[in-house]
């Protein structure tokens, strides 16, 4: 299965078959609970495009929302505190739940 899905996702042709799941090092070498953190980020990505982006992706007032709220405090604060005043609520996964799932997703919360 992992050699036919990397020659299928990267289209890289392999010689013979490989254990290629079990030495991929990220995986297997203690970096694997990293990797919630990667998708924990888009949770706060796609709250913040639905909640402030979406209604006009490029409202120049919105651009300088975004980089009064968050990138000019930068490290100064609490990066949630940071969020939820962007935001103008706290974080929740609603959008991200509907952008993976779809609307159904959010109905049975």
């Amino acid at each position: 299965l992992w050699n036919d899905r990397r020659k299928l996702v990267s289209l890289v042709k392999g010689g013979k078959a490989q254990p290629g799941q079990g030495t991929f090092g990220h995986i297997v070498g203690g970096y694997d609970a990293g990797y919630y953190g990667y998708t924990y980020s888009l949770v706060f990505a796609v709250d913040m495009y639905a909640i402030v982006f979406k209604k006009d992706l490029l409202n120049p007032a919105l651009g300088q929302l975004y980089r009064d709220k968050i990138l000019l405090v930068g490290g100064s604060r609490d990066e949630m505190d940071s969020l939820e005043d962007f935001l103008g609520r706290s974080l929740n996964s609603d959008a991200f739940l509907e952008e993976v799932f779809g609307k159904a997703a959010t109905l049975c919360k």
